[in-house]
């Protein structure tokens, strides 16, 4: 297990190789924005020089190893992928893109939503790609819910919330991670309070109230 976060959240650094990546499109801005990523290795034993340079490097090639991984995860997005591979259409990502990063990513709340599914996605992912059936109900509830967020008064009707639920279920009975078995399960509940809302007030209620554990 791996715990992504901002740099900072560790602790305050300045000059480092991410200011650069990050600040080169601002100082000149003929370059295209880039990301800049930063491993944290080594269990901290009160000592800096045993902490990044033990003398055993087993701990450091483990946490490497577990940074990698989860910086891969969290590169596939299972939206992305679902919209460009099976309904081979940009349209529907978009659409749900903007919802993420120019509302929900607005507030705390929202935040916390993207956080449970970004933690969620990429160990689902593969079992949803690799079950033709399962793929195909992903596809379509992607489908459905693109098309109602580009209506502000789409009603999200007990078919919709029936079927997202019942894929939940499924993926949920398939993974034998408990956290993610929770992150689904808070999915699901509130799913359960959609029923008879529009887009616009299911969006509404993300951005205020998160899933509780981010």
């Amino acid at each position: 297990m791996y715990t992504s976060e901002p740099g900072l959240g560790l602790y305050a650094t300045t000059g480092t190789h991410s200011d650069y990546v990050y600040g080169r499109h601002i100082a000149d801005p003929s370059l295209n924005k880039t990301y800049g990523y930063t491993f944290e290795t080594g269990p901290s034993v009160g000592d800096a020089r045993e902490s990044f340079h033990p003398a055993d490097p087993t701990l450091i090639k483990r946490d490497a190893k577990s940074g990698m991984i989860a910086l891969a995860q969290q590169c596939v997005c299972a939206i992305d992928l679902i919209g460009t591979q099976l309904l081979g259409r940009e349209t529907e990502v978009e659409s749900l893109r903007r919802v993420r990063d120019d509302l929900l990513g607005t507030t705390e709340a929202g935040r916390g939503w993207i956080a449970l599914f970004e933690r969620a996605q990429g160990r689902l992912v593969a079992t949803a790609i690799g079950d033709e059936q399962l793929a195909a109900e992903a596809a379509a509830l992607l489908e459905r819910a693109a098309a109602a967020v580009e209506d502000d008064k789409a009603i999200v009707t007990d078919e919709d919330v029936k079927r997202g639920q019942a894929l939940l279920r499924e993926l949920a009975e398939r993974s034998e991670i408990d956290e993610v078995k929770r992150d689904l399960e808070t999915v699901i509940d509130q799913i359960s309070q959609m029923a008879g809302q529009t887009s616009r007030e299911v969006i509404e209620t993300l951005m205020t109230s998160g899933p509780g554990r981010c």
